[in-house]
């Protein structure tokens, strides 16, 4: 005879597979029923060093898990926790506590996406980072000044007009049309090294369509950013997170959802995609996946 288990416990079990999936040992890293002043944490989640880093608070399943969002603050506090995860095994929310509101996730982030979340440096404003039509050419090292990029007006104005949507409007997804060789890459180069600088991002995601148009970006982001490491996704999967940008195809991250297999939920602040009128019907799903794993509002994207 079948015994039929009550929502919470069967919750409880799809919980602890997303937690094992992220990575999580429930013996070693999980404090399950961990009691506190203010109740029993469902879940206290430890870092590297064995000190508490999120609450994760849950609920059965046919409980909305925000329901549990003021008792788990209540808990993190206590324990001087940031973090917080809500779920109730098949929705689930992150909340960084020194920041926002809960936002939804499809993944569970793993101990060192949490720790590397809570050692960011701060971050600057976009407007903080000295910018003029040099910007790109003081990167390019020891060159000849035939090879020296020097940005234009207009690709200066497109910047400029990122920057105030990005600093002073909190906008996090922007769409750039522009004709064909008018510097798209070189732009994209700009606005890549003004994140980096500003401390808006510590790993990027540039997306194109095929293959080839991933080799001429490699080529022209070395010669543009010397001072980061670039790599194909294709051609270097296993160390592909090692990199400072990443470049690759819709159909290389998506063939057995190998954006899952090789990064983790945190993996990347600021997703590009060219030439995206090509494959409009891959790559933005691509990107709402992206977003939809991210679990703060750091996560910026941009269409060229």
């Amino acid at each position: 005879m079948k015994i039929k288990m009550k929502n919470e416990p069967v919750a409880r079990l799809k919980i602890n597979e997303l937690l094992k999936e992220a990575g999580w040992d429930l013996l070693k890293d999980i404090h399950p029923e961990y009691y506190t002043g203010e109740g029993f944490i469902d879940y206290l989640l430890l870092d590297s060093r064995g000190l508490p880093v999120l609450v994760l608070e849950a609920k059965s399943e046919k409980h909305d898990p925000l329901d549990g969002k003021y008792q788990a603050e209540k808990y993190a506090r206590a324990k001087k926790c940031c973090f917080i995860i809500l779920s109730n095994g098949e929705e689930h929310y992150f909340w960084n506590l020194d920041k926002e509101t809960e936002k939804p996730i499809l993944r569970f982030p793993t101990q060192k996406d949490l720790e590397k979340l809570r050692e960011l440096p701060k971050r600057k404003k976009l407007s903080d980072i000295p910018f003029n039509t040099d910007f790109i050419v003081l990167s390019q090292g020891n060159i000849s000044e035939k090879e020296k990029r020097y940005l234009r007006d207009y690709q200066i104005d497109a910047v400029r007009s990122i920057v105030n949507a990005y600093d002073n409007q909190d906008k996090r997804g922007f769409l750039l049309e522009m004709a064909t060789g008018t510097g798209k890459t070189l732009l994209a180069a700009a606005i890549i090294k003004l994140f980096f600088k500003s401390g808006n991002a510590q790993k990027i995601l540039f997306l194109v369509d095929r293959i080839e148009l991933a080799q001429q970006a490699k080529q022209n982001l070395e010669a543009y950013l010397t001072e980061y490491t670039v790599c194909i996704f294709k051609e270097k999967k296993d160390f592909a997170s090692s990199f400072n940008i990443v470049i690759a195809t819709i159909q290389s991250l998506g063939i057995h959802s190998n954006y899952r297999k090789y990064f983790s939920p945190f993996e990347f602040d600021l997703i590009i995609s060219d030439e995206a009128h090509r494959s409009i019907y891959g790559s933005i799903p691509l990107l709402l996946q992206f977003a939809a794993m991210r679990f703060d509002n750091r996560l910026s994207s941009m269409v060229l």
